[in-house]
């Protein structure tokens, strides 16, 4: 009779460890699911404000659909800094 019971509540403590590990990471995976989707959003602004920057360019299939990206480099550095003089005391 005790080999019964033994069995029945291995049988109760593993359905009810599944349930709860089934519910806690179907929970993560939604939650990753939402950071990646606000990632992949984030990153397409970004290549976009690149694109407006002139730094790259999208390539496109002809249905429109994006295909890879050029980057375009210039030889030219961009001096946005001003000058600072050096008032380090020695």
């Amino acid at each position: 009779m005790k080999v019964i019971y033994l069995m029945i509540l291995m049988t109760a403590g593993a359905a009810v460890s599944f349930l709860l590990a089934r519910y806690y990471y179907g929970r993560m995976n939604r939650d990753l699911k939402i950071e990646v989707d606000k990632l992949t959003d984030l990153n397409l602004l970004i290549l976009q404000r690149l694109e407006d920057a002139g730094l790259l360019r999208w390539n496109h299939d002809k249905k429109g659909n994006v295909v890879g990206l050029d980057l375009e480099f210039s030889d030219d550095p961009i001096d946005d800094e001003p000058e600072v003089e050096d008032k380090t005391i020695h």
